[in-house]
């Protein structure tokens, strides 16, 4: 950007010399045309969403419309589902544009057209809370991930879905049942009080 306004102004002043009798003229249309960058630039810039909890929130009544009975717990980018099809922790990236890089590495790279930032890799984020709740429970606990529509993961996963595919995929993929309800109560129970969350 700092270079293409370098450019720019050494043309001005190449093209002011040239052509005088139109100087003031040229110099609006360039002024014109470099507010117009700026404008596009951050507009670019503020594409990027940030994770926030209102995404997890609007997560939750997809959640909720998974078939049998359940219990659900959320906090912060992430919810914890205990259902007759059993237990996962579901991460949610509420992000526009592509997360790549390697799962086991520290940092993700975020891209969207030619911008590039650096945000933690939130599959070993997920992967801490795993170890945290599973300690507590001898029931296996699966990890699931919902992007936004906006959101792109080029990193191998296998339960990974868009928010507006994540209900039909979870229902072709847990068809069997395996929890009743009083387990399902006992491990909420147990999961909950590991710390304050909200519950639904």
């Amino acid at each position: 950007m700092t270079f293409l306004l370098v450019f720019i102004f050494v043309g001005i002043g190449i093209i002011i010399l040239t052509f005088e009798k139109f100087k003031w003229l040229i110099i609006i249309s360039v002024l014109i045309f470099i507010l117009y960058l700026i404008y596009r630039y951050k507009k670019e810039k503020n594409k990027f969403k940030s994770v926030n909890t209102s995404f997890t929130e609007l997560c939750l009544p997809i959640i909720k419309e998974i078939n049998g009975y359940k219990k659900i717990i959320f906090k912060n980018d992430y919810i914890i589902l205990i259902s007759e099809y059993g237990v996962f922790i579901i991460y949610v990236i509420n992000k526009t544009g592509i997360v790549s890089g390697n799962i086991k590495s520290n940092i993700l790279t975020l891209s969207y057209g030619k911008t590039k930032f650096y945000i933690p890799n939130i599959f070993l984020e997920q992967d801490r809370l795993l170890l945290k709740y599973q300690a507590l429970i001898e029931y296996t606990i699966e990890k699931y991930i919902i992007t936004s529509n906006d959101c792109d993961v080029t990193i191998p996963f296998e339960n990974i879905s868009k928010y507006k595919l994540f209900l039909n995929d979870f229902k072709r993929k847990y068809k069997n049942k395996k929890l009743n309800e009083s387990e399902i109560n006992k491990l909420y129970e147990i999961i909950y009080n590991v710390n304050f969350c909200q519950k639904t």
